[in-house]
C-alpha cells in the first residue's frame, strides 16, 4: 500500500477518534450536571443537560476540533 495514503488515514482516523472521545465526554458530563441541578424535576435536568451539552459543542467547534486537525496553533 501507498505509505502517504497509510499516512493521510491514521491521521483522519485519529482526528475522529479524537473528536469522537471530546463528544462522549461532553455528553457523559451534561448528565452528570443535569442530575445534579434537577434531582426531581425533569425539566430542569433537560435544560441543564442541552445548555451543558449543546454550550460544550460549541466550545469543542470553534477551538478544541480546529486544535485537533491542525488548522489553529
Amino acid at each position: 500500500m501507498n505509505p502517504a495514503f497509510e499516512n493521510v488515514t491514521s491521521l483522519i482516523t485519529g482526528n475522529i477518534l479524537a473528536i469522537l472521545v471530546v463528544v462522549i465526554g461532553m455528553t457523559a458530563l451534561s448528565i452528570v450536571v443535569g442530575r445534579a441541578v434537577g434531582k426531581t424535576d425533569k425539566r430542569k435536568r433537560r435544560v441543564a443537560t442541552n445548555l451543558t451539552f449543546y454550550g460544550g459543542m460549541i466550545v469543542l467547534a470553534l477551538f478544541v476540533v480546529p486544535q485537533i486537525l491542525g488548522v489553529r496553533g
